[in-house]
């Protein structure tokens, strides 16, 4: 419906010279990690931090997320076996069975952004651009 904003966590993976960005929602993340812990069990794979029951999107909370969020990033990475899983290839946007693990890729920044803000910037520019046409 309208003006339902929807949080997309943007971070950016580098690996050797490449780098490029990946954008997931939290959903995104907790379906990674229930695969991983259906393949790996749970015990092998980093604590994904909690979902919440209330609905929170202070800047605050987003904020202290997208840390949480940034750290099972790179504890995902430090896993040598994990790392290299099609799962994890296939969340953080690289080809399958890359060598991703921590020594020479990494997640360089996370940050949460509101997809309805984004979505009513995007509605203005193209408004702007009509008028420029």
């Amino acid at each position: 419906g309208h003006g339902r904003t929807v949080t997309f966590f943007v971070f950016e993976v580098y690996k050797g010279a490449a780098s490029w960005c990946v954008r997931r929602r939290y959903s995104d993340f907790n379906a990674l990690w229930l695969k991983l812990c259906e393949a790996y069990g749970r015990q092998n794979v980093p604590i994904l931090p909690p979902k919440q029951l209330v609905k929170n999107e202070s800047e605050e909370f987003l904020e202290k997320r997208s840390h949480l969020l940034a750290h099972f990033l790179y504890e995902l990475l430090e896993d040598r076996a994990v790392c290299s899983s099609p799962e994890v290839c296939a969340f953080l946007e690289c080809e399958a069975g890359a060598h991703l693990a921590a020594s020479n890729a990494g997640i360089a920044t996370c940050a949460a952004i509101l997809l309805g803000e984004l979505h009513a910037e995007e509605g203005q520019r193209s408004a702007l651009e009509d008028e420029l046409a």
